[in-house]
């Protein structure tokens, strides 16, 4: 003999009665919470909860003994506890104690919807835009439909965690897009219901590990067509044909037609503005199920019309041009630095000779010799290696990013021998600065081409909703499908579980043939699994509240326009076209405008006899070493540089 029910926690399996239940009510809905309730009588108000809160709960069905065999019947988790106790004569205490199932992740989750940044970083955010999608494997946008969205949504909350597994999926209306901030899971699932409101959320609580939802329907006819008859029966309820001019049915079934929820069509206006530059175009589509609609007078009042307004494609082309000014150079070359450093080039200068390891007198094996080194670094602040291709130096205008040819700020270096001429009025003789050896630095703006013209033409836009497919279609057979509404009471043991939401219902009766093949949905079950009797409520949803049904009749009204969409394709872009031309920038070297400066005494690891071993010529001008020496007292040239050249010095040789 089989055990009608037994109860597992914290991995302890019972059966009711060793548990002390007296009863099993259970109260199941589409599309919200299923719960069941028990009565533990005698139990103290003041005793701790039999099962702790949140904890989880399985009910096994038909097991031959305490963990074997049967199938789940339900499973969720514990929520809050009632204590009463009452009675004058008698005083009781009982405890009562409620489970809600797997709907309650849903309905505590916030849906997040997945992003790219522009650095390319995937992120979640409760910004959700319903019906639209990234696919990091296409690394595109995409749109879904009823069905697709309804998938996201409890793959966000089984990646979460929940103990949940998806099932088939029957909607399948393309809608347009709908803007949401902080939308629970369970709200996404029901916004997808307001637009194709003929299916039903069935649980089935015998998979393992977890329970798995299906969302099926009563009809093929409300099935995406381009399915395989394979393919849409795994989306089709199962029919429960009931006669009602026979037993066990007479008498227990109560029907209320509904005329006024069936609908002679629907129409959907979609309203969509196109920009281009400063140029607006409104365009109108009409979606229209049946097309083309009755034309007697009770149609025409009878119908519903919807509107859409979806957001418009905006296209903006924008024009940029600036012309650089270059210029070759040549860091080896006297006569650049004389160009780069004016002093070079004064009267009072015999010679200059930039040095390097071929020149007599040998460079100093302790100095660079010329070069150039690039001042840029990378977003990490790491140095990048000058590009040898960057033999230009840009004289006026200036880099961007749309110019597609490297460009770069260097410093260049190099190491020269002056040797100046003897001062007006005394003995000639050449003479020169205190270090034979002289560092000298600038710093410029390089790139890879001579003088030109740079322009740039950019076209971009903001992606335009798609009108949606199938909307029309969907609404008028949900609608169709709530022709009437009613209840089922069954007393008897053979009744009970006789019809659960995999059920669609038909009505047998000769007085109204077209009940035959209503396929009504199942919307609410109740009822005590112990004592065999049920109550099914089929037809509309009436656990939604009624402003929920009004809400169903203008479900377009209340869409917030997707006008963000343009953010999920990369940025709202400026909202017309034009030209800019960019103002001519002048590139000052480093070394013009500067406050001229004595040379202080600085060897720099190049030996001078002279300044070592007579600090009294520390910091002047002496006699180059090869010719005679001055005589003591004998005035001596100063040379001028420049305060970027000691700044420059101090920088690059510390």
């Amino acid at each position: 003999m089989s055990i009608p029910f037994t109860l597992l926690c914290n991995g302890v399996e019972k059966s009711l009665a060793d548990w002390g239940l007296d009863d099993l009510h259970f109260d199941w809905y589409n599309l919200a919470p299923d719960h069941v309730a028990f009565m533990l009588g005698g139990r103290p108000v003041d005793a701790a909860s039999l099962f702790p809160f949140g904890a989880a709960v399985e009910i096994w069905q038909g097991r031959s003994a305490i963990g074997v065999g049967g199938k789940r019947w339900f499973c969720g988790r514990v929520d809050p506890w009632e204590m009463a106790g009452g009675g004058r004569d008698k005083p009781y205490e009982n405890q009562m104690g409620h489970l809600v199932g797997p709907w309650w992740w849903l309905e505590n989750l916030l849906y997040q919807m997945t992003y790219i940044s522009n650095a390319g970083i995937l992120y979640s955010t409760p910004r959700a835009v319903l019906n639209v999608a990234y696919d990091p494997v296409t690394t595109h946008w995409k749109w879904l439909t009823t069905g697709q969205q309804i998938a996201a949504a409890l793959q966000w909350a089984i990646g979460q965690g929940a103990p949940i597994q998806i099932g088939n999926i029957a909607p399948w209306a393309s809608p347009a897009s709908n803007y949401k901030q902080g939308i629970y899971c369970s709200e996404v699932i029901q916004q997808m219901w307001r637009v194709e409101s003929d299916f039903v959320g069935v649980w089935d609580y015998s998979t393992l590990p977890y329970p798995t939802i299906h969302f099926l329907k009563g009809s093929a006819a409300q099935l995406d067509p381009s399915l395989s008859p394979a393919q849409q029966a795994l989306l089709l309820l199962a029919p429960k044909n009931i006669p009602l001019d026979s037993n066990p049915w007479l008498g227990k079934v109560r029907i209320k037609t509904r005329p006024d929820r069936i609908k002679a069509y629907v129409r959907i206006f979609y309203d969509q503005i196109t920009t281009v530059n400063q140029t607006q175009t409104l365009t109108i589509a009409v979606d229209q199920y049946p097309n083309p609609a009755p034309a007697d007078l009770e149609s025409k009042f009878r119908g519903l019309d919807l509107f859409f307004d979806l957001a418009g494609a905006k296209i903006a082309a924008t024009f940029e041009e600036d012309l650089l000014t270059s210029t070759p150079f040549d860091i080896t070359s006297l006569a650049q630095w004389q160009i780069w450093r004016p002093e070079l080039a004064a009267a009072s200068v015999a010679s200059v000779v930039i040095l390097n390891a071929a020149t007599t007198p040998p460079a100093d094996a302790g100095h660079p010799a010329p070069a150039l080194a690039c001042r840029d670094t990378d977003n990490n602040g790491n140095p990048v290696p000058y590009n040898i291709a960057c033999a230009f130096e840009l004289l006026e205008g200036g880099f961007h990013d749309w110019m597609q040819f490297p460009g770069q700020k260097v410093r260049a270096t190099a190491w020269a021998q002056v040797t100046y001429k003897a001062p007006v009025g005394t003995t000639p003789r050449v003479e020169c600065k205190q270090l034979n050896y002289d560092f000298t630095a600038i710093a410029l703006n390089t790139n890879n081409v001579p003088s030109n013209v740079w322009t740039f033409t950019q076209t971009v836009q903001e992606y335009a909703e798609p009108q949606p497919v199938g909307v029309a279609k969907a609404l008028y057979l949900a609608l169709q499908s709530n022709a009437i509404t009613g209840e089922i009471d069954g007393e008897e043991q053979e009744l009970s579980n006789a019809i659960g939401f995999g059920n669609c219902l038909n009505f047998i009766t000769p007085s109204r043939p077209e009940w035959a093949a209503l396929n009504s949905v199942v919307q609410n079950i109740s009822g005590s699994a112990l004592k065999g009797y049920s109550q099914i409520k089929f037809g509309e949803p009436l656990h939604l509240t009624a402003q929920q049904n009004v809400d169903l009749q203008r479900v377009c009204r209340l869409r917030v326009p997707s006008l963000n969409l343009a953010f999920l394709f990369g940025g709202v872009l400026n909202s017309g076209g034009g030209t800019v031309r960019h103002p001519r920038k002048t590139h000052a070297h480093a070394s013009q405008a500067s406050t001229p400066q004595k040379l202080s005494d600085a060897v720099y690891a190049s030996p001078n006899p002279d300044t070592e071993t007579n600090p009294a010529k520390m910091g002047a001008i002496v006699i180059d070493p090869n010719v005679a020496a001055v005589p003591l007292g004998d005035q001596a040239p100063l040379i001028t540089i420049s305060a970027s050249d000691v700044l420059a010095i101090d920088a690059l040789n510390p």
